[in-house]
């Protein structure tokens, strides 16, 4: 099982034609956006503008959980999705998606064959938040999107402030893993498997 810790500061800021992306993982290692050569992707994004049309990835799929603001979306010019703060939506990467409305959004990107579910969860100060995971394999990754919280694994101590990450790759053990908030925080959980 592998953790890793992400600063803030680590993250690569990118434009799009609808505002800034901000990429807060990307495997393997060494893979860019523009190459479009990663297997997965994870990050934050602002649009700005309205209307705006997403970029097309094709042969990728596509897990989009929204954080702010609301969007209405239009899917391959046939079905609209209204998609509010907490709202996740999945979609292929080829499809022609154009949105009214401004929001924050977080986004994971993959190929192959594999799952992923996203949520996003308010923490209030001293709450505890615990999850249990034992499937072999999984990834999990968390980011702190507002205030701090103290993550403790496995009796290892971990601190998130906002904008910092984590992930725990490779998973083969039960999992207990314990979320106290420092202060009210906002917390986005990523459950990954991939084939």
């Amino acid at each position: 099982m592998k953790i890793v810790l992400y600063a803030k500061h680590s993250q690569k800021t990118s434009t799009w034609s609808g505002g800034t992306t901000y990429e807060l993982l990307i495997a393997p290692e060494h893979a860019t956006l523009a190459n479009r050569d990663f297997n997965l992707r994870i990050s934050k994004a602002s649009v700005n503008s309205s209307p705006s049309t997403f970029t097309q990835f094709p042969g990728l799929h596509r897990n989009l959980l929204l954080l702010k603001g609301c969007l209405l979306t239009q899917c391959n010019e046939q079905e609209n999705y209204l998609l509010c703060p907490g709202d996740e939506w999945h979609f292929e990467g080829s499809d022609q998606v154009t949105a009214m409305g401004t929001c924050n959004d977080y986004n994971v990107m993959w190929k192959g064959e594999g799952v992923v579910h996203s949520q996003m969860i308010k923490i209030d100060k001293s709450n505890v938040y615990s999850i249990d995971q034992s499937v072999s394999g999984q990834m999990l990754f968390f980011h702190c999107d507002t205030g701090k919280v103290k993550m403790e694994i496995l009796g290892e101590e971990f601190i998130l402030t906002e904008g910092m990450s984590l992930e725990i790759d490779a998973i083969k053990e039960d999992l207990n893993l314990m979320i106290i908030a420092q202060k009210e925080s906002t917390l986005i959980i990523s459950e990954i498997l991939l084939k």
